[in-house]
């Protein structure tokens, strides 16, 4: 089958106004603060989530196609469901590959749409994703999309579904993907995906499902992505999963303890693991039996300096976070063994400008966020040099106008975030000429300007 060329069309205004004929989008930035993820690009969520919505031109054998061309090279049975689909604000993707193009993916999230407007969705045929965050959907408007056989992906994070709804999608064949986090799902309706041959990713954070759904889910062989952070899912729960070879676990505000990472030991198939706040450091000792371990998610923990000799252990780490841990100066010395690390997140530690020796020699380091601690501009002048950093966060730190030099030879650097940093806006405007390939986020707060 040739590959799948999507064109993303995110209204019926780009199709009529934008000036060379392409849609375009610019993915808006979450600045400050710290994350939950290990890495940026996750945010905490799976690792499998795609990039959803984003416009972007595409070219068939080098030759640029407008909007309205794609909309001309839908079979015309889908050229009056994608004007409808417009006008409620959808983001479609087209598979242009073939003579006539068909919608292969649908982006709802966040409209104000009724359980009708998903009848004439039920109709393409040809759809892969669909994508429904944040919407009024409950499991009566799933039944529109039961005929979607090719239905690989659905998001549902935010929406009124219940076990019913789960029952619906558990007859369609090609899912990969479900998310329906923040839903009323129970254990009960966790049964109905059993029979899903092919699912990699599940999330199913901010639910209702506990201990009792986690022998069904264990079920799932397939399963390599999932997310289950804040349900009420506990170290007996684990136990209901240690058969599966999971790549992506998320326990983020979960009842897991110490205990339950003697379970997560075991399964060695985990590249990526966010732990929840009753983590200590006897507890991470548990884990070095995982070395393939690439991303790890401690913020929040129990984890002192006494628990980072253990971190040390993790030799392929590329992504650690530490946001809101009691880590220090001292503490981040044996992380000076970790030589893969590329994104670390020492947000709300107690790190000072001392912990420019560790952080310094993590040499392949892109992102790093050090908001609300007490680095100041000796910490710049000595990492700036050494790092290709891409990324940098200094929200709320002790960093000056007198940083502007050594932040001006971050050459690397795209995103620089120093609000209610004690720079003053005039620093600010002076380093961004210096900087212009930088994108810098200054803001202060009402507390700060006062």
């Amino acid at each position: 089958m040739p590959k799948l060329i999507l064109v993303w069309l995110t209204s019926i205004l780009a199709l009529v106004l934008s000036a060379d004929g392409f849609a375009t989008h610019e993915s808006p930035q979450t600045p400050g603060g710290s994350t939950t993820a290990a890495r940026p690009s996750d945010g905490g969520s799976s690792a499998q989530a795609e990039n959803r919505g984003i416009a972007r031109p595409e070219t068939i054998e080098g030759q640029k196609l407008t909007a309205s061309e794609i909309l001309k090279r839908l079979v015309p049975e889908e050229q009056a469901i994608a004007q409808r689909l417009f006008s409620l604000g959808a983001a479609l993707g087209t598979d242009v590959s073939g003579p006539a193009a068909h919608i292969v993916s649908v982006n709802l999230a966040g409209r104000s749409i009724t359980q009708a407007d998903l009848e004439p969705i039920g109709r393409l045929r040809e759809l892969r994703s669909l994508v429904l965050d944040g919407t009024p959907i409950t499991d009566v408007g799933l039944v529109y999309i039961a005929p979607l056989l090719k239905l690989e992906q659905i998001y549902l994070n935010g929406t009124q579904i219940t076990g019913a709804g789960l029952a619906i999608l558990a007859e369609l064949p090609n899912l990969r993907v479900i998310e329906a986090a923040g839903t009323r799902i129970t254990d009960r309706g966790i049964t109905f995906l059993v029979g899903l041959q092919h699912l990699e990713s599940l999330a199913l954070g901010g639910t209702l499902v506990t201990d009792q759904a986690m022998p069904e889910i264990g079920k799932i062989a397939t399963l390599r992505f999932l997310d289950l952070r804040f349900t009420r899912i506990g170290t007996p729960g684990l136990r209901g999963l240690a058969t599966l070879r999971l790549q992506y676990l998320n326990l983020m505000g979960t009842r897991v303890d110490d205990e339950g990472l003697g379970v997560l030991a075991t399964m060695d198939s985990l590249r990526e693991l966010y732990l929840p706040p009753a983590i200590t450091d006897q507890g991470l000792k548990q884990l070095l039996a995982l070395k393939d371990l690439e991303y790890l998610g401690l913020a929040g923990t129990r984890i002192t300096d006494e628990g980072t000799r253990f971190l040390a252990g993790f030799a392929n780490l590329k992504g650690l976070n530490l946001s809101g841990t009691q880590i220090s100066d001292e503490g981040l010395k044996p992380l000076m063994a970790l030589k893969n690390l590329q994104f670390v997140d020492l947000s709300r530690t107690l790190i000072t400008d001392k912990a420019a020796q560790a952080v310094g020699s993590w040499e392949k380091l892109v992102y790093l966020n050090v908001d609300d601690t007490k680095v100041g501009d000796n910490f710049i002048s000595q990492i700036c040099q050494r790092l290709p950093l891409e990324s940098l966060a200094l929200a709320r730190t002790l960093v000056t106008d007198a940083a502007a030099e050594a932040l001006a030879k971050c050459r690397t650097l795209k995103l620089l975030i120093a609000s209610d940093s004690r720079m003053t806006s005039d620093g600010v405007a002076a380093l961004a000429k210096q900087m212009p390939q930088t994108q810098i986020v200054y803001n202060l707060s009402r507390s700060s300007k006062n």
